[in-house]
């Protein structure tokens, strides 16, 4: 979409999106394994929350194998 505005903050008031909290942790379990945790919480601006959005979470995690 590039830089368009997305549809639904059409004649929105403000440019503020978001702030954002993240946390990550990195395990290695041996030479060939590693496991990953992260988490972030999305804390919606003005634009996001006059558009109809709100708060949001992201968690991701992640196995390392290597051989």
């Amino acid at each position: 979409r590039g830089l368009k505005p997305l549809t639904q903050t059409l004649g929105v008031k403000g440019q503020f999106v978001t702030h954002a909290i993240s946390a990550n942790m990195e395990w290695e379990i041996n030479k060939h394994l590693s496991l990953g945790l992260s988490y972030s919480h999305f804390f919606a601006g003005q634009v996001i929350t006059e558009a109809g959005g709100h708060d949001s979470d992201y968690i991701r995690t992640q196995l390392n194998v290597v051989f």
